[in-house]
C-alpha cells in the first residue's frame, strides 16, 4: 500500500455525449491502462502530456511509498476495458502545505500529473466542439481531496496550473485557494484547504450518484505538476 490508504476499485456511471450513461471504474492505474493511453498519443501535444511517462508513475505507485496513480476507465457490459477517460498521479507529503505552517499539521497530497482523454477536451481535434465525457478532471481532483482526508491531511491538495486561460479558469471555478505564481516553476499554485473539503466531497458524491449530462463547465485539458 504505497500511498498509505487503499483505493478500492469502484464503479461509477458516467455520461457519454453519444453513448449516454456508461459504466466506468475508478481504481489504481495499471500497465493495461497505458495501452489505452497510447491511443491518446497521436492527439496529444508533443510539448505537453504527449511527452509524459505514465509508466514511471505507475511503477512508483507499485514500488514507492507515498505514490498513487489513478485511472478512470469506461468498461463494456462484459467487463472489458472500453476507453480510458482520465489519469492522475499523486504524491503524499507529511509536511508540504504552503498554507499550513503548523508543525505536524501541514501534510498534503500533491497532484503530479492530471490528464483526460483527448475526446474529453473542449479544443481537441477529437472532440469536434463537444466533449465526450465531461467533469473527468473535477472528479479526479475531488477524489484527491478524499484521499487526502483519509491520510489525515484534512483534504489538503496542492497542484500547479499552466498559464492558460482554460486551465486557470478550471481551478478557479473549483473555488479553491489560488496561492500565486511559483517563482521556481512560474506556474500558478493552487491548494485546497480544510474549509474546502465539505464542498469537494459533496461534489464527488454528486458525480458518483448522478453524473451530469452534456452541458457543463470546461475541464482542464492537461496539467503537469511542479
Amino acid at each position: 500500500m504505497p500511498l498509505g490508504v487503499p483505493l478500492e476499485a469502484a464503479e461509477v456511471s458516467v455520461v457519454h455525449d453519444t453513448d449516454g450513461p456508461c459504466s466506468a471504474i475508478v481504481r489504481p492505474a495499471t500497465y493495461d491502462d497505458l495501452v489505452l493511453w497510447e491511443e491518446w498519443r497521436p492527439f496529444l501535444p508533443p510539448d505537453g502530456d504527449g511527452a509524459w511517462d505514465w509508466k514511471v508513475e505507475v511503477a512508483r505507485s507499485d514500488t514507492e511509498d507515498g505514490y498513487l496513480s489513478v485511472a478512470l476507465v469506461r468498461v463494456r457490459k462484459d467487463g472489458v476495458l472500453r476507453s480510458l477517460e482520465g489519469l492522475m498521479s499523486v504524491e503524499a507529503h507529511d509536511d508540504g502545505s504552503f498554507l499550513s505552517a503548523k508543525i505536524g499539521d501541514a501534510g498534503i497530497l500533491y497532484v503530479n500529473l492530471l490528464a483526460c482523454a483527448p475526446e474529453n477536451r473542449p479544443n481537441s481535434v477529437c472532440s469536434v466542439g463537444r466533449r465526450a465525457v465531461r467533469f473527468v478532471g473535477t472528479f479526479l481532483v475531488c477524489l484527491a481531496t478524499e484521499l487526502s482526508s483519509a491520510l489525515g491531511y484534512k483534504g489538503r491538495v496542492g497542484i500547479h496550473s499552466k498559464l492558460t486561460e482554460e486551465t486557470l479558469d478550471f481551478y478557479r471555478n473549483l473555488q479553491i485557494t489560488e496561492v500565486g505564481q511559483d517563482p521556481q516553476s512560474e506556474l500558478i499554485y493552487f491548494e485546497t484547504e480544510p474549509r474546502h473539503l465539505p464542498a469537494m466531497l459533496a461534489r464527488l458524491k454528486q458525480l458518483r450518484n448522478n453524473w451530469p449530462g452534456p452541458d457543463g463547465n470546461h475541464e482542464p485539458q492537461q496539467q503537469e505538476g511542479r
